[in-house]
């Protein structure tokens, strides 16, 4: 999922870095695009410093991406809105210092450790801003792009965890009665709760990149979007991994101790979601986003809805 973000990128690049720096197809980028640095303003370039945390992927990157707030003479740059101006800078591994601290209930294999930047010059050409798209239109034009794909891990987790329960539940039979799974009705209203929660979760993600991703090949932009359609994608998003969440957490149950076993994918799926929900985008402030924007409040997280 976030290797994805490494062609992304290139719709706000130069074009001249983009050839430069992603001469294939297989280079891969890794960070953390929130403003937790500061970059000095110099010439051809800026002096990066900071600590950043979650670079999943990070280990085995190519790049790395790093968010900051622009600063001259130490002083904050802002945009005319009084908003200050961010940037994200691409660095090469051998300039970011690692911290060995990803030891998390779920998601081990993702390497999401903190990093940090201590005074390293990053040319012009390596770093570029959301509010400056190459096109100005089309589905990759809108900064929301990077976070479109991430319903896409919840789905997966969920579908396996499904799959795996009903391949156990055909053949199962209770030891204590010997009756089958299969004729248990807390079974297969249960299992027909999760289908129904899963489809209609996938049927939000889906149905609202499509429409979303229509609009926007069609010539609309942001703008032109209704306040619906604005925060869609991203009530999809936050859905899928609470729903995904409560799916796998009703399955770990109904297999009982035979989930808690490390062999079990149960044990996995659940901790990896446990982590997942962690993340900003499964947080309240999504949905507060969403409310605020729809009666004119101020959103605490306006980059999911597209506003940077």
């Amino acid at each position: 999922m976030v290797g994805i973000d490494s062609g992304l990128f290139a719709n706000y690049l130069r074009d001249d870095a983009v050839s430069r720096m992603f001469p294939s197809l297989d280079v891969s980028a890794a960070g953390m695009l929130a403003p937790r640095g500061q970059a000095e303003r110099v010439d051809d370039g800026f002096i990066l410093s900071g600590r950043w945390t979650f670079g999943s992927g990070i280990s085995h990157a190519d790049w790395v991406f790093a968010g900051a707030h622009v600063t001259e003479s130490g002083e904050i740059n802002r945009h005319s809105d009084g908003r200050p101006e961010w940037r994200v800078l691409m660095l090469r591994p051998e300039d970011v210092s690692l911290t060995d601290n990803w030891y998390t209930t779920g998601l081990a294999g993702t390497s999401s450790m903190d990093f940090s930047v201590d005074q390293v010059f990053v040319p012009g050409y390596a770093t570029f801003s959301f509010r400056e798209p190459n096109a100005k239109s089309g589905p990759l034009s809108t900064a929301d792009l990077q976070m479109r794909k991430m319903p896409g891990v919840p789905l997966g987790v969920a579908r396996a965890a499904l799959d795996y329960f009903r391949e156990i539940a055909a053949e199962k039979v209770n030891s204590a009665t010997g009756r089958r799974w299969a004729d248990d009705y807390r079974i297969q209203y249960s299992l027909g709760q999760c289908e129904m929660q899963y489809i209609s979760m996938r049927h939000g993600v889906y149905s609202t990149l499509e429409e979303r991703w229509n609009r926007l090949e069609a010539g609309a932009d942001l703008v032109d979007l209704s306040p619906d359609e604005r925060i869609a994608t991203a009530l999809a998003r936050t859905n899928a991994m609470r729903t995904a969440r409560d799916i796998v957490r009703r399955l770990y149950d109904l297999l009982a101790s035979t989930s808690i076993y490390k062999p079990s994918p149960m044990d996995r799926w659940l901790r990896d979601l446990e982590t997942m929900c962690q993340h900003f985008m499964a947080q309240d402030q999504i949905i507060q986003s969403a409310g605020a924007y729809l009666i004119g409040g101020r959103p605490e997280n306006p980059l999911v809805l597209g506003i940077v």
